[in-house]
């Protein structure tokens, strides 16, 4: 996992994935980090420690208040923000948002054009 390599031997980085085979893969395949850790379950509902930064990697149509709630005073989010309304078969057309705790507040900043598939849940 690169963010494990990122973060460095005093960071921390917590995997969650939905899907329990890719999850158990997952776990196996960076057995060997020391500061990685795989969790499955859903992302937007699964705890966390508060996060300097939150990378989610499937299309959401708005994000979580556990993702929000979760950021440090001026950790970010980076969130591919997609559709409600379904477009051409799973794959939504939309934006990444980078998110930014700022104590009281959030600045938020579209970073760039998108296509994701769409995140199981968080559609409403």
């Amino acid at each position: 996992m690169i963010a494990a390599h990122l973060v460095g031997s005093s960071g921390k980085v917590t995997a969650i994935e939905y899907d329990p085979s890719l999850a158990a893969r997952a776990r196996d395949n960076l057995a060997s980090l020391g500061n990685a850790t795989v969790v499955q379950g859903d992302g937007a509902a699964v705890d966390f420690e508060p996060a300097d930064v939150i990378y989610v990697n499937a299309g959401a149509a708005h994000p979580a208040d556990r993702w929000l709630d979760g950021l440090t005073e001026v950790g970010r989010l980076m969130l591919p923000l997609t559709r409600v309304k379904q477009m051409e078969g799973n794959v939504r057309h939309r934006c990444v948002l980078r998110i930014e705790r700022r104590s009281t507040y959030y600045l938020v900043q579209s970073v760039m054009g998108c296509r994701h598939l769409s995140m199981r849940g968080m559609r409403s």
